[in-house]
């Protein structure tokens, strides 16, 4: 009995390791990817279609869209652009083949306007169709270019090999452990939510402890909040262009992103008053701690799991905030705030001033909460996001017309000199030519050193094809084929499972299963085939190096650049409108987590971690005048009119001084040399704080509401904070050495 019951619990627990292993996110996609591949290769050789590899390479690319939308809109637009490209690589051979001018000019015009429109993801569905169209045109011509009079089989196979694979991984990826990006997007915000609330609590406890916390601690709270703001936006991404239903929404998504970066604005703003030294403090103590316990309860509801449709419980903060408010206004009304220096009741005002911003934006998040989809519940209204007008893209342009260069010079290649494994040539050419800035945004650091990637990349496929010369008489088995090609997806979905997108290592592993597949090594595979099939890759990587790097390359110090200049040209027109819309807000939310990625990747030679920090710093701090603009632009309207008129004419001059600092930046960031001098602001500073004491001393505030009289300190709290962020981001600038690596000079 006693062995029963031992062997019993020890099937148990075998149970629960193979559960554990098999929740893991990495070996699902990874037996997702392997079952996918197997399905597509399966179907190649039950409808004897000639080449299996272009239904592995279309399973591993479209299987990069990890989540669960509307696979009918998707595979429409696949078979679509399939049937398309197919039908244009037919008619481009069969007309055009004997006439190279023609033929290579509609050529670079039909792949580059491919590309161009693929570039527009994740702004509509369309994209799927349009990458398609360029690969299957790609595929119909490589084949064909040697067998023109075959051109109809050709074009009709790859067409039907492309859909085995769309088919292949729209069946597996939506029945076996389907991902849904709209539970994905609430479980990161949850996670961003967290960091929140630790950073505000600290800020919180330590003004009512009176003591300045670990600046150390801050950063790293700050630095983690990015990390965890760069994932979510990269699921945004990913999700927008891929499900169907997710864009339908993108407005609410954005809503949400955008109310946790005002959110962590907020908290920058708290964090100007740490640590206040104020005799008010311990009037209000027991109230601050009341409000201080109900944003922690607040955090708590908004950061708890909930079943789709389930309400969010309410909590105290509007009646703790109440309360608060009501002190401070007791405080005002009996003079105590009145009869104390300017310095420590404008501070005092300031403070409150912050705590009302936290709880405003905390109201702004718990409803950007309610209206975020959930699966298996009716979907809440949809937001109205902003009209678009077209516009041409100029960095996916010319990103066209690189990748259209790049396919003409691997087919004149062909038609000139038929290099060796010249049927893996175009299209490797093409993928690593488009592929910078999607490569940028998974982790790689785009165009910047591509040829020592390219030396890389060399010795890993020498490696890998040698491997394969010892090989090939055991894969000589169609089920050790399977296993093989089982064997490489898993490892291949493991190991890249958390990539949203694909980096330039991903694409390598990509194009040489691809190759392999194409050998048919489940049958003798001659040596010298396995070395050519080497040589086509290497040369399509060779002319998509030189063409990525030579020409328009994408790097992420210009990428920096081109964000830094937007978040200011952003910044400028909140200062001089007077107002933020909708759009600008996003923009401004996504921006700075975009450039804090793009600054990761930058190659810098000397001390590259502490100039990152830098960089990192320096963001931040732009993030910080970004919060305090949007902040003053709301509270212009509230001034009184006699306070108007002598704090305005001096807050015109602040003003000016503002428009002046943004001009230095802009200049410093396009001219790549931050080594210069930048006004200090004192003058401005000086000129307001006597406005403020102006206003004091003739008491045109005393007949003023409370909420008057704190919006109207508030103000001149604001401009006054705005311009210390000025200064401070001004320091940061000048510290940083982008003169050392601004340029495009490393290879």
């Amino acid at each position: 009995m006693v062995t029963q019951v031992q062997s019993k619990f020890a099937k148990r627990g075998q149970y629960l390791a193979i559960g554990e292993v098999l929740a893991d996110l990495r070996v699902q996609y990874g037996i997702k990817l392997g079952l996918a591949g197997i399905l597509a290769l399966f179907l190649t050789q039950l409808i004897r279609l000639d080449h299996a590899n272009w239904a592995i390479l279309t399973v591993m690319v479209m299987m990069n869209s990890h989540y669960v939308g509307a696979t009918s809109i998707k595979a429409i637009m696949r078979v679509i652009g399939t049937v398309v490209g197919a039908l244009l690589g037919v008619w481009l051979v069969g007309s055009y083949s004997s006439s190279p001018v023609i033929f290579l000019s509609i050529s670079f015009v039909v792949i580059a306007i491919a590309t161009y429109k693929f570039g527009q993801f994740p702004a509509s569905q369309t994209p799927y169709a349009y990458f398609l169209v360029g690969n299957t045109l790609i595929a119909v011509v490589t084949y064909a270019l040697s067998d023109p009079y075959n051109v109809w089989n050709i074009g009709i196979n790859r067409a039907l090999e492309t859909l085995v694979g769309v088919a292949s991984s729209l069946a597996v990826g939506s029945i076996l452990w389907p991902r849904y990006a709209r539970e994905e997007f609430v479980g990161a915000t949850r996670s961003a939510l967290e960091i929140l609330d630790e950073l505000i609590a600290e800020e919180m406890n330590a003004y009512l402890r009176q003591r300045r916390p670990s600046e150390e601690h801050l950063e790293r709270m700050k630095a983690t909040f990015v990390q965890r703001m760069s994932a979510l936006r990269n699921l945004f991404r990913a999700a927008a262009g891929e499900s169907t239903y997710f864009r339908l929404h993108v407005a609410n998504y954005n809503a949400g992103i955008t109310a946790l970066v005002n959110l962590f604005q907020a908290a920058l703003i708290l964090e100007r008053w740490l640590p206040t030294e104020t005799p008010l403090l311990d009037r209000v103590r027991t109230e601050t701690e009341n409000f201080v316990a109900a944003v922690s309860e607040e955090f708590r509801i908004l950061q708890a799991f909930r079943s789709p449709g389930q309400l969010i419980p309410t909590s105290r903060l509007s009646e703790a905030f109440d309360s608060l408010q009501s002190k401070y206004n007791g405080l005002r009304d009996d003079g105590t705030i009145i009869s104390t220096p300017t310095e420590i009741g404008t501070s005092f005002l300031g403070h409150f001033a912050a705590l009302r911003q936290v709880k405003e934006d905390l109201e702004i998040v718990r409803g950007m909460i309610t209206g975020l989809p959930r699966v298996g519940h009716a979907p809440p209204p949809i937001k109205k996001g902003w009209n678009l007008v077209p516009q041409i893209d100029q960095f996916w342009l010319k990103t066209g017309l690189k990748g259209g260069l790049s396919v003409v010079i691997a087919f004149l290649l062909m038609r000139w000199i038929h290099p060796p494994g010249a049927t893996a040539l175009p299209l490797s050419a093409w993928l690593f030519t488009i592929g910078g800035r999607f490569s940028l945004r998974a982790g790689t650091s785009g165009d910047q050193r591509v040829f020592n990637r390219f030396v890389a990349a060399g010795l890993i496929y020498a490696i890998m094809f040698a491997v394969l010369v010892l090989l090939t008489p055991i894969l000589a088995n169609y089920g050790m084929m399977n296993l093989t090609l089982f064997a490489i997806l898993f490892v291949y979905g493991f190991c890249s499972a958390r990539i949203l997108g694909l980096n330039y290592w991903m694409q390598l592993a990509l194009l040489g299963t691809s190759v392999f597949v194409a050998l048919n090594p489940q049958v003798p595979v001659p040596t010298q085939n396995i070395y050519s099939s080497l040589i086509g890759l290497l040369t399509g990587l060779a002319i998509a190096s030189v063409v990525s790097r030579l020409i328009w390359p994408v790097l992420p110090q210009r990428i920096l650049r081109d964000d830094l200049l937007e978040i200011i040209a952003a910044l400028k027109m909140i200062l001089s409108a007077g107002n933020v819309s909708v759009k600008m807000q996003t923009r401004l939310a996504v921006l700075p987590v975009e450039s804090r990625q793009a600054a990761q990747l930058i190659h810098i030679n000397q001390d590259s971690a502490t100039e990152k920090e830098k960089l990192e710093r320096m963001i931040r701090g732009f993030q910080a005048v970004g919060a305090q603009l949007r902040q003053l632009v709301s509270e212009r309207v509230a001034l009184p009119a006699q306070v108007e008129n002598v704090i305005r004419p001096r807050i015109k001059e602040m003003e000016t001084e503002f428009m002046g600092m943004f001009e230095r930046f802009a200049s410093c960031f396009q001219k790549g040399d931050c080594r210069e001098d930048f006004p200090t602001l004192e003058k401005a500073k000086h000129s307001l704080l006597q406005a403020a004491g102006e206003v004091r001393e003739k008491g045109l505030l005393r007949q003023e509401s409370f909420d008057v009289v704190v919006r109207s300190i508030d103000v001149v709290n604001r401009y006054l904070a705005t311009a210390d962020s000025f200064v401070e981001c001004a320091e940061r600038v000048r510290a940083l050495r982008i003169d050392r690596y601004w340029g495009d000079w490393v290879l």
